[in-house]
């Protein structure tokens, strides 16, 4: 895996380009025993998420499932407008890390999906530990039901 990881990243030093950040973000590994990794990548997952394109949104979906917190809401946060990307935010809303369930909560009430599975997921929120976590899930609730109006 560390082969793979110093190819990647010889190629986006190479050429940064979309395709040879999604290659970069693809090939690490969190768990390859170098944790410094994990901010490499959340700095390459930075710089991927404004230059979208086709190979963008696989990433973010797969970026949405690391177990470093901040991969997840990072990718989060740039999900928030994919209507595709709705039942994987609303899983992220019961995430462990306070971060991700909020960011999780901001992104359903910017990507304008009014179902019932997100009533339930705002609604649920504001129960949450964290208060930061809870008043994010008033301000999404509220917006989409006063844009849903």
């Amino acid at each position: 895996m560390l082969g793979q990881f110093r190819a990647a990243t010889d190629r986006l030093l190479r050429a940064p380009d979309p395709a040879a950040l999604a290659d970069f973000m693809m090939a690490s590994d969190l768990d390859s025993g170098h944790p410094e990794i994990k901010w490499v990548r959340a700095w390459a997952l930075r710089a991927l998420i404004p230059l979208g394109g086709p190979r963008v949104r696989p990433v973010l979906l797969a970026a949405s499932s690391e177990s470093f917190w901040r991969l997840r809401m990072l990718a989060v946060r740039a999900l928030a407008l994919d209507p595709q990307a709705t039942a994987r935010l609303i899983a992220l809303t019961r995430d462990p890390q306070w971060r991700v369930r909020d960011a999780a909560c901001r992104s359903l009430g910017q990507g304008g999906v009014l179902t019932e599975a997100v009533v339930n997921a705002l609604s649920t929120a504001p129960n949450d530990p964290d208060d930061r976590v809870a008043a994010s899930a008033e301000a999404a609730h509220d917006r989409l039901r006063r844009e849903m109006s």
